[in-house]
């Protein structure tokens, strides 16, 4: 089996010393393995905390199933400590159920730190050199290997979300294929049937299906050079206009920071304190996982200012976004798209008390908002589109409050006149 990925924004896969010198396997691999984890869950299956390390292969309780249907080994395994994502993905004692070897790709044409400043921020974002170009990889499959946990979720980031790290600073767009002797597989019904499913609905605040948001804007443009406009790219440093050009060179304009200036600065999202605020859109800080919060201390001790004195392990070292913006790619010579995804969980922080629904609402009305785009991308390009997904909710552009994850699944994979 092999993989074909041609990306649209540069791919962050990262190294050892935080560098992304080529396309990493474990960056692929760890990518995959969150959004399956979000599959797995949505469809009510099994799903652990892999930061908790919940699963372990327990010897003792594994009983070898006389078949190798597959309903048989997950049940096996499931009595033997290994969840359905970490049965196809791995935990201690258990390895993934398949190997990934890949190649091609070329850097970005710069070193060091693009830097951009939207209006009114002191430091602005740092976006590093990616992988652009066509990336090739070949599966080998291991023993009990289902083809449908590499593929969907393979599909899901890419038609949907985003493939790699730092998404949320625009990288990872890529358009994907399998080829399995030289022919294309393609998502159908049977092998969305064939995911481990289950009746669990609670997202125990972690990414699902039903609690993430898929989004695509379209943008009209009058001129090439639109990106001059962009707030943030219009102000460069002198230093910084090579790194801008070898950047555009991908085919892709670096968006991301003035559309989250605009989201988390400029319109807002109607959230109350600096804990939903980190909740939301992250923190490199140390904050405090009840109200999340900045906490200040050091050691084994810190004091919150909503909590009180805490120890440590009831702290975040530092909190990872919940949006994600892409760079802006081209559709044609004069539209561009820019993709918008992410997840709020239903179930919440002890003392984040926002209202879920009121953010979701306020977003989606954020990215309609033709001020908005235009105070972020200047007066060449104009907002002329919005494509919403959401489960389970009247937002939804396709099905309105469709109540089957696997319904709501197989309208984001899968054309209408392949059902």
């Amino acid at each position: 089996m092999k993989i074909e990925l041609k990306t649209l924004t540069p791919l962050w896969t990262g190294g050892v010393d935080g560098r992304c010198d080529r396309v990493h396997e474990t960056g692929i691999i760890g990518s995959l393995r969150w959004w399956y984890e979000a599959l797995v869950r949505g469809l009510g299956g099994e799903a652990c905390d892999p930061t908790d390390h919940q699963c372990g292969f327990d010897e003792r309780k594994f009983k070898r199933p006389e078949s190798d249907e597959p309903t048989a080994w997950q049940q096996a395994l499931l009595q033997a400590n290994i969840c359905d994502a970490c049965q196809a993905y791995g935990a201690t004692g258990w390895a993934r159920r398949y190997r990934l070897r890949v190649r091609g790709g070329k850097r970005t044409g710069f070193s060091g730190t693009l830097r951009v400043t939207p209006s009114r921020r002191n430091r602005g974002w740092f976006l590093g050199p990616g992988i652009g170009g066509m990336i090739i990889g070949t599966v080998l499959p291991k023993p009990q290997f289902n083809p449908a946990t590499l593929i969907v979720p393979l599909a899901l980031s890419s038609q949907c979300g985003g493939l790699g790290a730092r998404t949320q600073h625009g990288y990872g767009v890529a358009q994907a294929k399998v080829l399995e002797d030289k022919e294309p597989i393609r998502v159908d019904q049977i092998m969305l049937q064939s995911l481990p499913g289950g009746d669990k609905t609670d997202d125990q605040g972690m990414p699902s299906l039903r609690n993430m948001f898929f989004a695509s804007v379209t943008l009209e443009t009058v001129d090439t050079r639109w990106w001059q406009d962009v707030d943030g790219l219009h102000n460069l440093s002198t230093r910084d206009e090579g790194k801008l050009t070898a950047w555009l060179e991908t085919g892709s304009v670096p968006v991301s920071p003035a559309v989250r200036n605009q989201i988390r600065f400029e319109r807002g999202l109607g959230l109350q304190d600096a804990g939903q605020e980190n909740f939301v859109f992250g923190s490199t800080d140390r904050v405090c996982k009840m109200c999340y919060q900045r906490v200040q201390g050091r050691d084994e001790t810190y004091n919150c200012p909503m909590c009180g004195r805490i120890h440590k392990s009831a702290t975040l070292e530092r909190t990872k976004t919940k949006i994600h913006v892409s760079a802006a790619y081209p559709l044609d010579e004069s539209q561009w798209q820019v993709r918008v995804w992410g997840w709020i969980p239903h179930t919440l922080p002890t003392s984040v008390t926002l209202d879920r629904e009121v953010v979701l609402q306020n977003l989606h009305d954020l990215f309609r908002d033709k001020q908005m785009w235009h105070a972020a991308l200047g007066n060449r390009a104009a907002f002329i589109g919005l494509e919403w997904r959401e489960f389970a909710s009247a937002r939804d552009g396709k099905i309105v409050k469709a109540a089957d994850a696997m319904v709501f699944l197989r309208s984001l994979l899968i054309e209408e006149d392949e059902k």
